[in-house]
C-alpha cells in the first residue's frame, strides 16, 4: 500500500460534484435495506446513468472514446451495457488504473496491490479517502443487516499479521470492528521463505496470541480469517484439545470464501461443531454462528453471507449480475460474476473477478442470493488467475 499526499484545493470540485454528493449520502443510508428489490434496481439504473455522465465529464479522454466504441450513451444505458463495460480483473495489473482515474484525483488515499501469488504483476488500484470513507459506511451496514444487530464491544481474533491490515478486505474489516469498540488481537505472523522451494512469504499461527484470546474474560468474542486460516486454527485446537468459547453473541467471520484455497466451508463447519462454541439469546450453548464474505482487491464492496450459509448478498447499491459464456445475463442458474460499484468516484469500477456463481431468486432486499462455486477454468481462455489476493498459510 502506498499513500498519496492530499491537496484539498485541487479536489474541491470533485467533493462538491452533484454525483459525488449523492452517492456519499447514499453510502450511509440505512433505509436502503428496507426498500424493495425493484426500487433498488431502479435506483441503481439511475446511478449508472449519472455515473457515466460524471466520468465522461471528469476524464473525457478515456471514457468518451470507450463509450463511443461500445455504442453506449449514458441516458439510455442498460444492465446489458454493463456486460460490455465491465473489464476482466487482469486488465488492472500494473498501472492501467491510472488512465481510468478522474481529473483531478482526490489525493490522500492509498495504492493497493494484490499479493502477486500468480507470478504476474499484481492487480493495482488507487482508493481515494473519499471512496474509502463511503466504504467504511456501506460495508458495516451490510454486515450489521446480515448479522441482525449492531456490535458493541468485545474481542476479535484476526488470523492475519498486523501488516495485512493494509490490504483492502482486512483493512475494512479491522475498521468495522474497531469502530464498534472491539479490541483486535492479531493471531498470525509473517514467515519468510526458508528455501528456494518456498517462493512466497507465508503466514503462521501465533499460538501465544491465540491462547490469550481463548483465556480472555472479555465477551463476546469474534474470529475473522480466511478459510485456510480457520482450518489451521481448528486443527490446532483439536490437536491441543482446546474448546474456544465465543460467548453470547460471538461468531466466526471468514473472508474470501473458498477461492483458490481448496478449503470447503462445509468441512470447516463440521470441524467447528465440538471446537468453537457460543451462546444463543437464551444462553444455551450452540456451535458458533458462521458468516462468510467475499471481497476483491479491485473492488471496494463485498458480498456478505447469511448465517451458516454459503449464499451471499451484495450491498443494495452494488450491481452484481451473472453472465454465461456468451456474455448473456443469467437470472437464475450458474455463470461468472460481474460487479459494478457506484461508490467508487475515482474510476468506473466494473469488473469480472473470475468467479463462477450460482444465482437464485430470494425474498431478501436484493431479490437474489449468490453462491460461490469455483474460479473460472483457465483452459477456456478466460483472462483470470486463481489465488489473487491470497497469501499461502502454513
Amino acid at each position: 500500500m502506498r499513500s498519496e499526499r492530499s491537496h484539498p484545493e485541487e479536489t474541491r470540485s470533485i467533493v462538491n460534484d452533484p454525483y459525488v454528493k449523492k452517492v456519499s449520502a447514499l453510502a450511509g443510508d440505512e433505509t436502503l435495506f428496507s426498500k424493495s428489490p425493484q426500487a433498488l434496481k431502479t435506483l441503481r439504473r439511475t446511478l449508472l446513468k449519472e455515473a457515466l455522465h460524471y466520468f465522461i465529464q471528469r476524464n473525457p479522454e478515456y471514457y468518451t472514446p470507450l463509450l463511443d466504441a461500445l455504442g453506449i450513451t449514458p441516458d439510455t444505458v442498460t444492465l446489458e451495457d454493463l456486460v460490455a463495460l465491465s473489464i476482466p480483473s487482469d486488465v488492472l495489473r500494473g498501472d492501467t488504473y491510472k488512465k481510468m482515474m478522474v481529473n483531478p484525483v482526490v489525493k490522500g488515499g492509498a495504492v493497493y496491490h494484490s499479493s502477486g501469488t500468480t507470478g504476474q504483476s499484481p492487480i493495482t488500484v488507487y482508493k481515494s479517502p473519499l471512496d474509502q470513507n463511503m466504504i467504511n459506511l456501506a460495508v458495516p451496514q451490510l454486515v450489521s443487516h446480515q448479522i441482525g444487530y449492531q456490535l458493541n464491544g468485545g474481542l476479535l481474533l484476526m488470523l492475519c499479521p498486523p501488516e495485512m491490515v493494509s490490504s483492502v478486505l482486512f483493512g475494512v474489516t479491522a475498521h468495522y470492528y474497531e469502530s464498534r469498540g472491539i479490541t483486535i488481537l492479531y493471531g498470525a505472523c509473517m514467515k519468510e521463505p526458508t528455501s528456494l522451494n518456498e517462493a512466497l512469504p507465508s503466514m503462521t499461527l501465533n499460538n501465544q496470541v491465540i491462547s490469550d484470546f481463548i483465556h480472555a474474560s472479555i465477551e463476546p468474542k469474534y474470529i475473522f480469517s480466511a478459510p485456510v486460516g480457520m482450518k489451521k486454527l481448528l486443527e490446532y485446537a483439536k490437536k491441543e484439545s482446546l474448546t474456544i468459547d465465543l460467548g453470547k453473541g460471538g461468531f466466526v467471520n471468514t473472508g474470501g470464501g473458498a477461492k483458490g484455497t481448496g478449503v470447503a466451508l462445509e468441512a470447516l463447519w463440521q470441524m467447528r461443531e465440538d471446537t468453537i462454541c457460543a451462546q444463543n439469546e437464551k444462553g444455551e450453548g450452540i456451535p458458533a454462528p458462521w458468516y462468510d464474505g467475499i471481497g476483491h482487491t479491485e473492488g471496494l464492496l463485498i458480498l456478505f453471507g447469511e448465517k451458516n450459509s454459503l449464499s451471499k448478498v451484495p450491498h443494495p447499491l452494488e450491481e452484481v449480475f451473472i453472465v454465461n459464456e456468451q456474455f448473456k445475463i443469467v437470472e437464475e442458474g450458474q455463470g461468472f460474476a460481474a460487479h459494478w460499484n457506484p461508490l467508487n468516484t475515482t474510476y468506473f469500477e466494473a469488473f469480472y473477478p473470475g468467479d463462477f456463481y450460482q444465482v437464485e431468486d430470494a425474498s431478501n432486499f436484493y431479490g437474489k442470493t449468490f453462491t460461490f462455486v469455483r474460479r473460472l477454468d483457465l483452459g477456456k481462455g478466460k483472462v483470470i488467475r486463481p489465488g489473487c489476493g491470497a497469501l499461502v498459510m502454513q
